[in-house]
């Protein structure tokens, strides 16, 4: 979905491969890889505070926030898991959620920080350089 966005394309099964994806998931920090693999992309992992989530959106970049599913309303089965954030206002975040076929579902930004906080507030960002 973000390496889309930016024009990276690759299929499905070769990124799971690379970010050694399992049934059970993968550490969000294998998303570093990608910028070990590409020299026109780099990666910003760290964790942050609703304001850093703010700027990257206004600077026209996606990140990627890793979550908790229960404290998301749209969600039933609570799971680790991460959405790509494409827009805010002073309510909501808009995300792309892979989960669904949904394309900038409101989430209000309290639902969010809960999902987010409990997830220990890290997010990923994937930019050409």
């Amino acid at each position: 979905m973000t390496l889309q966005a930016i024009g990276t394309n690759m299929s499905y099964q070769n990124l799971l491969s690379i970010l050694d994806i399992h049934s059970w998931g993968t550490p969000h920090r294998n998303i570093l890889k990608l910028s070990n693999l590409f020299s026109t992309i780099h990666v910003t992992y760290k964790q942050g505070e609703i304001i850093d989530l703010i700027r990257f959106l206004d600077a026209n970049l996606s990140p990627i926030a890793f979550v908790w599913t229960g404290e998301l309303p749209y969600w039933s089965i609570p799971t680790w898991h991460a959405i790509v954030l494409v827009g805010h206002d002073d309510d909501n975040f808009y995300v792309n959620d892979p989960a669904f076929s949904a394309t900038a579902q409101p989430v209000s930004i309290d639902d969010f920080d809960l999902a987010w906080l409990a997830y220990d507030s890290y997010f990923a960002v994937i930019e050409k350089t």
